[in-house]
């Protein structure tokens, strides 16, 4: 299970580890899968540099999107074939969770 992290309100771009960029192309971060409890969970912290840059007062009412990119064992992936994270036109828009 990898999480991309969208600025959606102008100037929209994904995360990029420091800062949100103007990519077109998500930047995509491990999460923590649990496979055992049943529905399948996973967990993901938002790094320090993100939770700070959307709780600074001058990134207040601006929308975000958390993007899951799901695959399994086998490296199916969730949109499109193995191997493809990070190609927009495989990421399922419409997906993700807004934050």
């Amino acid at each position: 299970m990898k999480i991309a992290i969208k600025r959606l309100t102008a100037p929209a771009g994904w995360w990029n580890g420091s800062d949100f960029t103007t990519s077109p192309q998500p930047v995509w971060y491990e999460a923590n899968n649990n496979t055992t409890p049943e529905p399948d969970q996973f967990v993901y912290v938002l790094p320090a540099g993100v939770t700070t840059y959307m709780t600074d007062s001058g990134h207040q009412n601006v929308n975000y999107l958390l993007a899951p990119w799901a695959y399994d064992n086998a490296q199916n992936s969730e949109y499109g074939p193995a191997g493809n994270a990070g190609r927009r036109g495989r990421y399922g828009g419409g997906s993700g969770h807004g934050l």
